[in-house]
């Protein structure tokens, strides 16, 4: 009651997508023209830390997938991991997959699919991450994956356009927009969709430099500066 209070009260009402302004429309009673989108941007560190040292810091071998984000059930991790399980019974991958991130709310279930997986010791959980070991790590995956079932708006897709790392991410919530079109974009709730994505990139070299080159021009699109001038615009415009 006290964000509709809020909603109610102001002005205008800033958001950080379309999908974002189309659910505060819908739940939120609020008129379309009282509601702007402002966009973040991913806050890339010029810092890079020494892959090596991050190869034995958490035991990674060889080539991995990665997915960057805290650990909890909204980030659909659990089906990422039965779906990288299948990539390994199916397809012989010889990939680990890395979850970089800290610990989130109600985490038990995903530790259990873990214990649960015959490939369980090719599953790396990295626990908080700096700036610099995020980048590399970024930089030296094979292919990101961000299977959320619900983002507001999602950086981490972008950093991964940003560092050249090929993407494929949920066809849901807010990420086809910041996707756009640069993303292999895989059903949240299909075990086998969200392998079928991974698999494509991993085994058609064409496509994934296509996806890389057409997400570092995609991140570009995303910067604090314009951000900025969009937010300021809007002050100007109240204060007339």
């Amino acid at each position: 009651w006290t964000t509709g209070r809020s909603v109610e009260r102001s002005s205008r009402v800033l958001t950080s997508s379309e999908f974002s302004k189309g659910e505060i429309a819908e739940l939120l009673g609020v008129p379309g023209e009282k509601i702007a989108v402002v966009s973040p941007a991913p806050s890339l560190s010029g810092v890079t830390a020494d892959f090596d040292g991050c190869r034995q810091k958490w035991g990674i071998k060889g080539p991995y997938l990665l997915y960057v984000g805290t650990i909890e059930p909204r980030k659909n991790l659990a089906r990422l991991l039965r779906a990288f399980e299948l990539l390994k019974e199916k397809r012989g991958i010889r990939h680990q997959l890395v979850l970089a991130g800290g610990r989130g709310w109600r985490d038990e279930g995903i530790f259990q699919t873990v214990r649960e997986l015959r490939h369980r010791d090719d599953v790396v959980f990295t626990g908080y991450v700096s700036d610099g070991e995020k980048n590399t790590l970024y930089q030296n995956a094979e292919v990101f994956v961000f299977p959320s079932l619900y983002e507001g708006f999602g950086i981490p897709p972008l950093e991964a356009m940003a560092h050249g790392c090929p993407v494929v991410c949920a066809n849901a919530a807010s990420l086809p927009e910041v996707a756009g079109g640069a993303a292999e974009l895989v059903d949240p709730l299909e075990v086998e969709g969200i392998a079928a994505g991974i698999w494509r990139v991993l085994s058609d070299g064409a496509y994934a430099r296509q996806l890389t080159e057409n997400g570092r021009i995609q991140a570009k699109k995303y910067t604090w500066e314009s951000s900025a001038e969009r937010l300021m615009s809007l002050c100007r415009e109240l204060g007339r």
